[in-house]
């Protein structure tokens, strides 16, 4: 197994990386695992086309999206999410024991076993995947002794997960094509792939959890963000990243992240671009 990462994020509050390696590295970015009190009092998560399954062992936390806000007490599935949502840490010392496992766009279904276009911009509590799996997981989890111990129940319960039930299916060379052209109409990509537009977006629907014109946007967007530096100058962010303009570019910018380039920069991390934290 892969060593296990821990993260400097403050002496009070540990956080731990995991990257799988073998057949799990091409569905799964990373899985992680937190255990203290954050110093922050929010985290945003900003649109990157991956789907998220969460455990918590802590205390609730307050979820917040465009839609509803969810009290997350135990375990949660998430869909793609064009905007961004956020976990609420804003009361006093609020023990954050979590495990997490961030999908890679399209990664998620050979694990859930269903469209992850029914999970599009939603999180649902795990019972209601209709699948006891995830439960018994949990449960093996919570009796663990350590966040080091939880990933590694975690990574074999998905390993087996795989394993048993496990078809090959064209979703990730279809994704990385959009990723790689994310300025690109659809009709490009439908060229490249011999698909109709309408069973592009089914494909896209069932595997990567979004139609294709969305999945471009927020490609399009972590592309930007990908190029953004503190000298950077804005137009040769919109242009270098298939934008029209710069309002359009402004525009996708705060709808999606909440903020504007601007307010962005001074708090993005330094180790990922889906998460930013507000103290």
């Amino acid at each position: 197994m892969k060593k296990i990462v821990q993260a400097a994020i403050s002496e009070h509050f540990r956080f731990f990386l995991h990257h799988p390696e073998g057949i799990l590295q091409e569905y799964i970015s990373v899985i992680w695992a937190s255990d203290g009190i954050p110093p922050f009092k929010q985290e945003r998560i900003i649109p990157d086309a991956a789907s998220v399954l969460l455990f918590n062992f802590g205390d609730p936390v307050v979820i917040r999206n465009e839609n509803s806000d969810f009290d997350f007490k135990k375990a949660l599935f998430t869909g793609v999410f064009s905007h961004f949502n956020t976990q609420d840490y804003a009361h006093a010392r609020v023990l954050h024991s979590q495990v997490g496992v961030i999908f890679k766009p399209g990664g998620a279904y050979p694990f859930i076993h269903k469209p992850i276009i029914d999970f599009k911009n939603v999180a649902v509590e795990i019972p209601a995947l209709g699948d006891r799996h995830f439960e018994n997981v949990y449960e093996q989890m919570g009796e663990s002794k350590s966040p080091e111990e939880r990933i590694v129940r975690l990574e074999k319960f998905l390993l087996d997960r795989l394993k048993a039930d496990f078809t090959d299916n064209l979703a990730p060379q279809l994704i990385n094509l959009i990723r790689k052209n994310p300025e690109k109409s659809i009709g490009y990509i439908t060229q490249k792939t011999g698909y109709t537009q309408q069973h592009l977006n089914r494909l896209l629907g069932k595997f990567a959890g979004t139609n294709a014109k969305s999945i471009q946007k927020i490609f399009r967007l972590n592309r930007a963000i990908q190029s953004m530096g503190s000298e950077q100058n804005l137009a040769d962010v919109t242009y270098g990243s298939g934008y029209f303009d710069q309002a359009h570019f402004i525009h996708d910018f705060k709808e999606m992240t909440g903020m504007t380039p601007k307010e962005y920069l001074p708090v993005r991390r330094p180790d990922t671009d889906r998460v930013v934290f507000l103290y």
